[in-house]
């Protein structure tokens, strides 16, 4: 990631039209502290269950409602509620709605670059449709948020 981000260099196409990320604040920009990120995502493209080993991650819907699976609590999610998923805690998210638009505040802040290494720039997309991974791409995910500190279950 550049030091420095224009507004267009801050949004970005994540995993294959599965999402689209826009930088708000960076890890950089926050000497780690925190990143905050806005995004879209649709139905159909969420990750698997997994535990975050460094990062606490807050989610905070703007449109849209979510399942949120954190250790053995479930929480339904719609516009104006805050979710929390402490890190070391395995959690996992379902979008309900065709699509979500949450901001995920992440502390500290170095997972962005985990967002920043698997997505793109956007261009002018505006509709996104999850593309199914094939197991070759869902192995080499796997494997690469390992070296975030992320695994998995």
């Amino acid at each position: 990631m550049p030091d420095t981000l224009t507004p267009a260099d801050r949004r970005r196409v994540y995993r294959g039209s599965t999402a689209v990320v826009n930088f708000l604040l960076t890890s950089k920009e926050t000497n780690n502290a925190l990143s905050i990120l806005d995004g879209t995502a649709v139905k159909g493209s969420e990750p698997p269950r997994h535990v975050h080993e460094h990062e606490d991650e807050t989610f905070i819907i703007k449109e849209g409602e979510m399942d949120f699976y954190i250790g053995d609590q479930v929480i339904h999610a719609k516009a104006g509620d805050v979710v929390f998923a402490p890190r070391k805690v395995p959690h996992h998210f379902v979008v309900k709605s065709d699509y979500v638009k949450n901001l995920i505040v992440m502390t500290p802040g170095a997972f962005d670059q985990y967002f920043w290494y698997l997505s793109a720039p956007c261009g002018t997309e505006k509709t996104l449709t999850p593309q199914p991974q094939t197991p070759e791409e869902m192995k080499k995910w796997k494997d690469l948020v390992k070296l975030f500190g992320v695994d998995f279950l």
